[in-house]
């Protein structure tokens, strides 16, 4: 009879318990990590299926990010990359906010989606301002813009706004056929225009790391010969303490698995 596979991960999780706390935080326990890694699993059994290296090192950049990849703060996310399926890590908006909040610069920082029927304005310049009043119906119609608000320590707000077309431009810089994008888009398009502004907020260079940390999912190549479209960072640090199977090298045709 072969071996349920979950006792298997949970076995070779447990191997690597000590790895995974010298990388956590002191405020994350290594028990309540593992209990959120096994629910990931459970809760996405592609997961299963992965390349075992990479699942443990996406789990070991969750915990070296000090986030939990419970679907808030970050995501695993299974991917198949040259018809092999490997793990992916992802931090989410939640996840950013508060890496934000516990480096000290950023006092609140918070970003929405604008719907059709929504009251939405804005304006530069000397005095600039948001003005959003969301609409309350059962249809707001489609996502129109985006953005994101941070006030500063000093009390210094700092906004930046997306509109649909800039967001769906990053989007189609996507390696990704299927995967967050089509999952929870309005999350995405949150994050999208998070990162943005990050980019012009005071961060700490670990906080500055992990906005970057998703740069591999995207077609950077294609970004940086179009001139047209905006072009996003492509420096990454390596944060994985075990090395990715030669296989996830390369992932320009990489395909996550819904």
């Amino acid at each position: 009879m072969p071996d349920n596979p979950l006792i298997t991960i949970r076995s070779e999780m447990m191997k690597l318990a000590p790895e995974f706390q010298a990388a956590l935080p002191a405020h994350i326990k290594i028990e309540r990590f593992q209990r959120v890694i096994m629910t990931a699993i459970q809760t996405n059994p592609a997961l299963l299926n992965c390349d075992r290296r990479s699942l443990w090192n996406a789990c070991m950049r969750a915990a070296q990010d000090g986030l939990l990849p419970d679907g808030r703060e970050g995501a695993i996310v299974p991917y198949r990359i040259m018809g092999r399926l490997t793990a992916q890590w992802i931090p989410m908006v939640a996840g950013l906010r508060k890496k934000a909040r516990n480096a000290g610069e950023i006092s609140t920082w918070s970003c929405y989606c604008v719907h059709e029927k929504d009251e939405f304005s804005f304006e530069l310049g000397d005095d600039p301002h948001i003005r959003h009043r969301p609409y309350l119906g059962p249809e707001r119609g489609k996502v129109i813009a985006a953005y994101s608000i941070a006030k500063l320590k000093d009390g210094e707000r700092s906004y930046e706004v997306m509109a649909i077309d800039e967001i769906d431009a990053i989007r189609k810089l996507s390696k990704a056929e299927k995967g967050p994008w089509d999952t929870f888009p309005e999350e995405m398009m949150r994050k999208t225009v998070l990162r943005r502004h990050a980019k012009s907020l005071p961060f700490s260079s670990d906080l500055d790391d992990l906005v970057r940390r998703d740069d591999e999912l995207y077609d950077l190549k294609e970004a940086r010969e179009n001139p047209g479209r905006r072009q996003l960072p492509h420096s990454l640090k390596e944060f994985a303490t075990m090395p990715e199977p030669e296989e996830a090298k390369d992932q320009t045709n990489s395909t996550p698995v819904a």
